[in-house]
């Protein structure tokens, strides 16, 4: 997704799933400034699977999204994903 209006302004992201591994490989572009305290994360996973602790954010109770604190420009960085 590129440039996606949002409540922080514009924001690009991609993920993609690698299942033999067990990860989400996640890139997020949120602009600069934007002066956003947090953003969650979403993430839709085959079989019921869920995403797990990984140290980037904090993890909801569903296992469905992260809490990112403080984004801000470009990152980048995998989650790891459980049954």
């Amino acid at each position: 997704m590129e440039r996606a209006p949002t409540h922080f302004g514009p924001v690009s992201w991609t993920m993609r799933f690698d299942a033999a591994a067990s990860v989400v490989k996640v890139s997020l572009d949120v602009r600069p400034g934007s002066g956003s305290a947090w953003i969650r994360v979403h993430v839709r996973l085959p079989g019921g699977r869920r995403v797990a602790p990984s140290g980037k954010g904090t993890v909801a109770q569903d296992g469905q999204s992260v809490l990112i604190k403080s984004p801000a420009g470009r990152m980048e960085f995998e989650l790891a994903v459980g049954e």
